[in-house]
Formats: C-alpha cells, sequence, structure tokens
C-alpha cells in the first residue's frame, strides 16, 4: 500500500501538491457562496454572428433531463444538488449544456439560469471550477445567440467567472485547468476586462505550449477529450474574431496553430465511419463528433493539414478494406495520467468501416469495481503477465506503478516496441504488428516463462466462432500459434455512459511466445 501511495505521489508537481494542501485548507474554512454585487464599471458587451455548435438535447419541458442515458424528472422544483446518479451527472445539470439545444427556447433558458441564480449560496458540486467553467462558456453563448441584455444574467456569469479566477484547478492541471483558461477568456470578452482578458491569455500560452504534443495530439491521449478541446479551441477562435482588443494578435495567432494540429490528429485518428477509437478514457455522445468538429472549422476558414501520428504514442495503418490503430506509447503525463487505463499495446481495428476488434470503452466514472473493470489490463487488446495489471491503476482515477515503452523499430509495414511494466518480474513484453498483403500479424515475446493471458474483444454485432486455434467469422478469420488454451468469452461493452451491451472476448493463454494471425476476407 505504501508503494502504491508514493508511485502515485512521487511523480505529482510541486505545483499539484501545494494547490492540493490549500485548497483543501481554503475548504475548512467557511466560505459564503453569495453572488457578488455587478461592479458600475462592469459593461458586457453583445457579440453578433458568433459560430458555435448547438448541443444534443438534454432538457425537455417540465424540468426533465436527459444525461449520460439517466432521465430524471424533477417533479416541484429543480434540486441542483441532486446526487442520485452519481457527482458526474450532477455536473453535467449544472454544466447548462442544454442552453444550446436547438429546441430549448430563450424564455425555457432564462428561466433555469434564474431559478439556479436563485439557488446559488446553496448549491455545492456545480459551484466547483470546472463545472463553472463550462456554465460561464453556455451562458455567454447562449446570451450572444438571443442577443440578450439582462443585468441577473449578468450578475451570475461575473460570480462565477471571478469564483473561478480564484480558484483555477492547479491541483489537477490537464484538461481541468485548459476549461478553467477558456472559460476566463470568454468572460473577458463578453465583460470587455483587459486585466482577465490577460490572465487569461497568459493561461492559455503555457497551456498550450504545455498539453499540445508535436504529433497535434492532447497529451492525455484521450480521443474524446481531445474532440472536447477541439471545439473549445473553435469557441476560442470564433470569440476572439469579434473582440476588437490591441495586442491580441499572439493569443489569436497560437490559437489558430494550435487548432490546426489538434484537428490535423483528429483527422488522422478518426474512422472513415466517423468514429473514434474508444482509447483511455473515451465514450461516445459525450463530445461533439470528428465531422461536426471539422465542419465548425470550416465555417471559421480554419485548414486542416495532413499529419502522422507519432509523440502521442497512437499509429494508425489502413489496408484496402481496414483501418488499425494501436498503442506504442506511454499511458500518458505521469503527473496527471487520471483517464489513463493499463492498456499498453492496445489496439482496435476497423473492418469495412464498421468496428471488428474494440476497447471494451467506459461506462461510468464512479469510484467502483465498474469503473476499475474497464481501465485493466484485461479489458483491453494487450496481454496481461502473472494476472498483474501492466499499470497500477486504482482509486477510480489514480495510477501507481506504471509501464514505460521503448520503440525499436517502425516502418510502413511494421511497428515493433517493448514495454517494461512486468520488471517486477524481471519480463520485458515485446510485440510487433506486422501488416502484409491486407492481413495482420501480431507477435507477442516475453523475455522469460511465465502465466500470460492475452485478450481480443469483438464489438457487439460481431458474430464468432471457435474451431480449435482458429476465431472465424464474416471478417474472415484470427489464427493463433504457440498458445495454451484458447477461450471464447462474453464481455460488456460500453456502448456509452450507464450503457453496456453483451459481446465477445477471446482469452489466449500462453507461456512465452504468441502469434496472432488475422485474415481479412
Amino acid at each position: 500500500m505504501i508503494r502504491k501511495y508514493w508511485n502515485t505521489i512521487r511523480f505529482l508537481k510541486s505545483k499539484q501538491i501545494f494547490y492540493r494542501l490549500f485548497y483543501f485548507f481554503k475548504k475548512k474554512l467557511k466560505q459564503e457562496n453569495n453572488l457578488l454585487v455587478l461592479p458600475s464599471t462592469v459593461k458586457p458587451q453583445l457579440i453578433k454572428a458568433l459560430n458555435f455548435l448547438p448541443n444534443r438535447q438534454s432538457y425537455s419541458a417540465e424540468n426533465e433531463f436527459l444525461f449520460l442515458n439517466i432521465k430524471h424528472q424533477f417533479r416541484d422544483k429543480i434540486d441542483w444538488n441532486f446526487n442520485e446518479f452519481g457527482k458526474l451527472w450532477t455536473y453535467n445539470l449544472c454544466y447548462f449544456d442544454f442552453l444550446l439545444q436547438e429546441q430549448l427556447t430563450k424564455e425555457q433558458g432564462l428561466s433555469l439560469i434564474l431559478d439556479f441564480k436563485a439557488n446559488y449560496s446553496q448549491v455545492k458540486d456545480g459551484l466547483e471550477s470546472y463545472p463553472s467553467s463550462l456554465r460561464v462558456m453556455n451562458c455567454v453563448k447562449f446570451i450572444c445567440k438571443h442577443q440578450l441584455k439582462d443585468e441577473a444574467l449578468d450578475q451570475l456569469i461575473y460570480s462565477d467567472v471571478i469564483r473561478l479566477s480564484n480558484n483555477l484547478e492547479f491541483h489537477l492541471l490537464g484538461n481541468h485547468l485548459l476549461e478553467n483558461a477558456f472559460a476566463l477568456l470568454s468572460g473577458a470578452i463578453y465583460f470587455n476586462d483587459e486585466v482577465l482578458f490577460r490572465k487569461a491569455e497568459k493561461l492559455l500560452l503555457q497551456e498550450l505550449e504545455e498539453q499540445i504534443l508535436a504529433d497535434g495530439g492532447h497529451y492525455e491521449l484521450s480521443p474524446m477529450y481531445h474532440q472536447i478541446i477541439s471545439s473549445r479551441m473553435l469557441d476560442s477562435i470564433s470569440l476572439l474574431g469579434k473582440y476588437e482588443l490591441v495586442n491580441a494578435s499572439e493569443i489569436k495567432n497560437i490559437l489558430l496553430r494550435k487548432a490546426e494540429e489538434m484537428l490535423a490528429w483528429l483527422k488522422a485518428i478518426t474512422f472513415n465511419s466517423g468514429d473514434i477509437p474508444l482509447l483511455n478514457d473515451s465514450a461516445r455522445n459525450i463530445a461533439h463528433n470528428s465531422v461536426e468538429i471539422m465542419e465548425y472549422a470550416s465555417k471559421l476558414s480554419i485548414n486542416i493539414p495532413e499529419t502522422e501520428l507519432n509523440e502521442s504514442g497512437y499509429r494508425k495503418r489502413t489496408g484496402t478494406n481496414y483501418e488499425f490503430v494501436c498503442d506504442v506509447g506511454h499511458i500518458g503525463p505521469d503527473y496527471i495520467p487520471g483517464h489513463a487505463h493499463s492498456d499498453t499495446f492496445n489496439f482496435v481495428l476497423n473492418y469495412k468501416n464498421k468496428a471488428l476488434i474494440v476497447d471494451t470503452g467506459i461506462s461510468t466514472y464512479e469510484k467502483n469495481d465498474l469503473r476499475h473493470s474497464e481501465r485493466v489490463t484485461s479489458a483491453h487488446n494487450t496481454v496481461m503477465v502473472n494476472a498483474t495489471e501492466q499499470s497500477e491503476i486504482w482509486g477510480g482515477f489514480r495510477v501507481g506503478r506504471r509501464a514505460y515503452v521503448t520503440m525499436l523499430e517502425e516502418d510502413a509495414n511494421k511497428i515493433r516496441a517493448e514495454h517494461n511494466g512486468y520488471k517486477q518480474f524481471g519480463i520485458m513484453h515485446q510485440r510487433s504488428y506486422s501488416f502484409l498483403d491486407g492481413n495482420i500479424f501480431i507477435k507477442d515475446e516475453l523475455s522469460k516463462a511465465c502465466k500470460a493471458k492475452a485478450f481480443i474483444h469483438f464489438h457487439p454485432d460481431v458474430t464468432v466462432g471457435q474451431k480449435e486455434n482458429k476465431i472465424l467469422g464474416d471478417f474472415g478469420e484470427i489464427k493463433v500459434i504457440g498458445f495454451d488454451k484458447v477461450t471464447l468469452k462474453k464481455y460488456n461493452f460500453a456502448q456509452e455512459f450507464n450503457k453496456q451491451v453483451e459481446a465477445m472476448v477471446v482469452e489466449i493463454d500462453f507461456t512465452k511466445e504468441l502469434k496472432t494471425e488475422i485474415y481479412l476476407a
């Protein structure tokens, strides 16, 4: 236990530790959640003709909400602290994404916002910095969409912005801090506040340089979060295009350049079907999809260059009838691996524009056994040694000991790498992917004999059967060589949050070397 905590904490930045302690003691002090008086010097500006993406419908009449595939209707009045379905559902309630759904009227939106404002002093989770960030951005876009002038609404946004400015998530960093920065920028532009603008600009410049890798990928290595941040970049560019502030050219140029890099990465990793691979913490119907994001970029006249996946650790290879993505990189930045899984050398495969071999996905963010089971090695298309995790995932969003990868060989037809996630057993795991004549060949080599198990998870729509050492289906066949036992079992595929469906997984027991040959029809 001590070793696990040490391996988790020792990678944290000193800033994270300081702010964890600072906010811990700050929270102990009694703080009033009162709204701030809007200073007479604050002059909100209406921004016309603003481009943004509409959100999916999550609110319907009579106070009925649908988040994360869970529907709930508040019979009397909305309880903004409602937590029966977990904290993420409560967060979604307080994001106010529904303000931007096409079916919501101006009057409905105002009524919801003002009800939240009336209960502001009693709100708990919804006043945390992450939901506050999203609420600020959504409220500003709602105002711009309907060209509203409402002092009560301005007071709410101003209170959220100032609270956020004093509680930036330096203890978490990563996408949370980026969302904080985007919200500060949105608030600064709306209130025409140059001091706040410079604070947002400084934070954005710093974090974009840190968080966007050289190949354009977001460093937390979740395609879903990459989509979310890409959308936020485009929103910021849209806002800045309407903001007449001297000396704003640097942040405009940086945002444009980083957006192009991120969009190029997103284009590269997205399948022809329009879906992203569900790697690390990724789920469907959370972010705007890649097609919507690309169309948004086009409306903003942003060019999307071609790129190769590299520093993010992902690789993509395509054949005449398949698209293949594998993970041959580290699990993520050492100081923020909260959205990482124990999935080194994982791969996914689309065949004829449909998912064939998949990551099992995620269906919850609750810190429970289900969350853990969706992050473990056996939930991914890789190898587990001695019934031990490659990387020690725990606590919902924690990682202790972690695997590191060394790239050994790479060209258009072959990828070979090694990781040290089992060095405690004196074992190195080497995996190679070879691509030949439209088929895929995988070779796993362990540096010494042990009890090992490889996994291949199929999409729920795929029907498979087993004949000795072959897995057969309409796609062709998968042949394994060097196995001790091949077993076909059922598992739960996470289609979306709180939505699982039964599918098939192949478990292959072996001791030292295994060959997996995928012959596509």
